[in-house]
């Protein structure tokens, strides 16, 4: 839980970005999402076939409030957040899957 959440509210803030930005004067769009775990690394991939990002809005000192946010939860779960461009936007989260206790240890596991 302690991951899941702030993952969550990544996973919700990228792809708002996509569908608020990516598709600009277009009627279409593909936004595909990946989440898996190999070696103990949970991996996050959104990636859409849009227009891309201008630098400055996914720099890590970006000045919109959802990349702010985006940023905060990076730093909670002590994750790599890679986001380029090229034939759209592609973000990838990536951190160690971790047994965490507190307060969301208390959800029946």
């Amino acid at each position: 839980m302690n991951q899941a959440i702030p993952c969550g509210l990544i996973l919700n803030e990228l792809l708002t970005n996509a569908y608020k930005h990516a598709f600009k004067d277009r009627n279409d769009g593909q936004i595909e999402i990946g989440l898996g775990e190999e070696q103990g690394q949970v991996y996050l991939i959104v990636h859409d076939d849009g227009v891309g990002l201008p630098k400055e809005d996914y720099s890590n000192n970006a000045s919109t409030i959802g990349m702010t946010l985006v940023n905060l939860l990076q730093q909670q779960l002590d994750a790599e957040l890679n986001i380029t461009n090229g034939e759209g936007t592609h973000c990838q989260l990536t951190f160690e899957k971790a047994e965490v206790k507190g307060i969301g240890s208390a959800v029946v596991e």
